[in-house]
């Protein structure tokens, strides 16, 4: 039965690495990293990759790693408040920055201002995007590798 719940998990860190490699591939990262001037997104990626690897070593190892279900089901919360948190930043970048030295008929200036803007509201989106699918996928995880009653 244990080699049978580390293969399922074997098969879903696949899939989450098939997702990244995708993510590289397409330039979605590289567009991540642009918008996002918070980098809260890599921040929250890099959590969750950490406790994916945790739960695969819990599930490898056939023992149960004290308080993991604990602290995966507190840093999926973490994920979503940090997520909140660059999207109340984006926004105050987006309004700070974009209307200071907007002159309506500058049309370079009014370019600034909307590529600021742009910044933001992709630093907004990006972390907020980032913590949902990041909750989500360590959720899963959660329901799907560790058991609640022994961990709890």
């Amino acid at each position: 039965m244990p080699k049978s719940k580390f293969l399922r998990w074997l098969i879903v860190f696949s899939l989450i690495w098939i997702g990244v490699f995708f993510a590289f591939v397409t330039g979605l990262v590289d567009q991540v990293n642009r918008a996002d001037v918070t980098k809260l997104s890599f921040v929250i990626l890099g959590l969750f990759l950490y406790y994916t690897i945790l739960i695969g070593f819990s599930v490898c190892e056939e023992k149960q790693v004290p308080n993991l279900y604990r602290d995966c089901s507190f840093v999926s919360n973490i994920f979503l408040s940090v997520g909140m948190l660059g999207t109340v930043i984006g926004f105050i970048y987006m309004l700070s920055i974009s209307f200071g030295d907007l002159g309506m008929a500058d049309t370079t200036s009014m370019r600034m201002a909307l590529q600021t803007m742009g910044k933001g509201m992709g630093t907004a989106l990006y972390t907020t995007a980032a913590g949902l699918v990041c909750n989500l996928l360590l959720r899963l995880q959660i329901y799907l590798f560790i058991d609640s009653e022994n961990n709890g």
